[in-house]
């Protein structure tokens, strides 16, 4: 894989923000590197990448920052959860030459009970027409692991659940009557590599922080994580899922860690009375750089 120079991470859709951002339940984030925003190191065409859509306060906040999302490159789905992609329809509109990739499986059904009854929460009728209208030349459903953006990014889909505190939530079903625990299959992670190490961007991280950082590791030549982004899915989860989440930081060395969307605030600010300034709280509007 080719190793990235400067780039840069804005969080456009989220469940806090600060102002002028709008909030909902939802994540986005825009990765701009290879000559993106100023950051060109060797004329590399720029990559102006957006995983995941929210729901839609992606549109005011990316024109709040000054982003003009018709440059966007690739749009990437980190699973089919509404609260990733009810945005995708619009997005598509306003990303003309964008082109798309998803696990092969992210038309799966999901289904939720964290709000009382049985609901689905998979992708919408839009967003299913929205892909489905897509070509193959724009749409790139995929199977294990892909390379995208020119060689600069890493996909991998199916992360198996291998550490036995990292299960599924009890709250998450794959089917209409809320019987079977849903194990995300579609649920992927996307990677860079720098000079320092892995950079991993996540959605929710359904399948555990630990056991998607080492499917990532896995199948790439660097051995470092420099960051971790995203949304860690640890919301209620026992103190001993956090101790050793805690601890698996601290071993690997990981420089920065962004907890976005469905991390849980009580469960942030465990992570960082535990780990300091390694772990932050993201928000729409919020901008990392390496």
């Amino acid at each position: 894989m080719k190793k990235t120079g400067k780039a840069r991470i804005t969080i456009l859709a989220d469940n806090a923000a600060r102002p002028p951002y709008r909030a909902e339940h939802g994540f986005s984030a825009l990765l701009e590197a290879g000559g993106a925003a100023g950051v060109d190191e060797g004329g590399a065409r720029p990559l102006v990448v957006l995983l995941d859509t929210g729901r839609g306060a992606v549109f005011g906040n990316a024109a709040a920052a000054g982003i003009d999302l018709s440059r966007v490159t690739d749009v990437i789905l980190s699973h089919g959860h509404y609260d990733h992609t009810d945005a995708l329809p619009e997005t598509l509109d306003r990303c003309p030459a964008a082109r798309v990739h998803a696990s092969s499986r992210v038309g799966r059904e999901h289904y939720s009970v964290s709000t009382g009854p049985c609901r689905a929460i998979g992708l919408s009728v839009p967003a299913r027409s929205a892909l489905a209208a897509l070509g193959a030349g724009r749409y790139n459903a995929f199977a294990g692991a892909a390379s995208v953006a020119d060689g600069y990014l890493g996909l991998v889909e199916g992360i198996p659940r291998v550490h036995s505190l990292e299960g599924p939530s009890p709250l998450l079903f794959a089917d209409a009557l809320c019987s079977v625990p849903d194990l995300v299959e579609d649920e992927l992670a996307l990677w860079f590599e720098t000079e320092q190490g892995l950079v991993i961007l996540t959605g929710c991280c359904h399948a555990g922080f630990i056991n998607t950082c080492e499917h990532v590791l896995a199948r790439s030549a660097e051995t470092r994580v420099r960051a971790v982004i995203g949304g860690f899915h640890l919301a209620g989860v026992r103190e001993a899922r956090l101790e050793a989440t805690a601890a698996y930081i601290a071993e690997r060395g990981i420089e920065r860690v962004v907890a976005c969307h469905c991390t849980g605030d009580a469960e942030t600010a465990w992570l960082t009375a535990r780990l300091g300034a390694t772990v932050t709280k993201g928000e729409a509007g919020m901008v990392v750089e390496f």
